[in-house]
């Protein structure tokens, strides 16, 4: 759940486009002017909602639904002309960030008493994400009209494993995962591809976990910049740990 957020912020500085008489978008000397805009949360609550079901001591399935919410937003956006200082604007504007549908689906399959395979699949209603700020809706990825960039719906897909190392005492539950985590793009996705390592430790009430992950993208973020040609090729890197305590 999301409540007020004074903290949490971002900001984009870019150079100022103008049209060449071919008709060519060019970006003007950042010497000369730039915009800068940064949003700030201001209100906004999420919840999600859940499910187990146990066909038989060896299958699972789960179900999980995250409706859709908006995060209400400041929006500070300054445009700076450095050549006629008096052209130079700011304007405050309040915005509200539409996030989409997002429902999920999985199944655990356990063969022996310490292994469990899994696999899910997640649907991203992405096509209804939108930022609406000065009467207009964006597109939150390019910074485009909707009516002209629309982003489409993703599938994201999973399959993982874990091994219980049992010992009298404690439990080291052994943990590996691959994936396929498209991000949302103007008209098409970004494809991402993942690969995750865990370990873990469970003693009595207390369970310690960490995990990597690697995302690996090809050709992406292009939607960032759809005048000019930007793809990236990315690779990220995170590190997750968590402590748990059980009553």
């Amino acid at each position: 759940m999301t409540g007020d957020s004074s903290f949490s912020s971002w900001d984009r500085s870019v150079g100022e486009y103008g049209t060449s008489y071919m008709g060519e978008p060019i970006l003007r000397n950042s010497q000369d002017a730039a915009t800068e805009q940064v949003y700030t949360v201001d209100q906004g609550y999420s919840f999600t909602l859940g499910a187990l079901y146990r066909l038989s001591e060896r299958w699972t399935l789960g179900a999980v639904a995250k409706p859709p919410f908006t995060l209400h937003l400041e929006h500070d956006r300054k445009d700076t002309d450095y050549i006629t200082p008096d052209a130079s604007d700011r304007q405050l504007n309040d915005a509200d960030l539409e996030f989409p549908w997002v429902l999920g689906a999985g199944v655990a399959f356990r063969p022996s008493d310490p292994l469990t395979l899994s696999a899910d699949v997640t649907w991203s209603q992405w096509s209804e994400y939108a930022l609406t700020t000065r009467g207009r809706d964006w597109n939150p990825v390019s910074g485009q009209t909707i009516r002209t960039d629309e982003c489409d719906d993703t599938f994201t897909t999973r399959l993982g494993a874990e091994y219980l190392v049992m010992r009298e005492t404690y439990t080291i539950p052994l943990r590996c995962g691959i994936g396929y985590d498209p991000a949302p793009a103007v008209n098409d996705h970004d494809r991402y591809y993942t690969g995750t390592l865990g370990v873990g430790l469970q003693k009595g009430r207390y369970a310690i976990d960490l995990a990597y992950e690697m995302r690996v993208g090809k050709a992406v973020n292009g939607s960032m910049a759809t005048n000019m040609n930007a793809a990236q090729d990315v690779v990220q890197h995170r590190v997750l740990a968590s402590v748990i305590v059980y009553y």
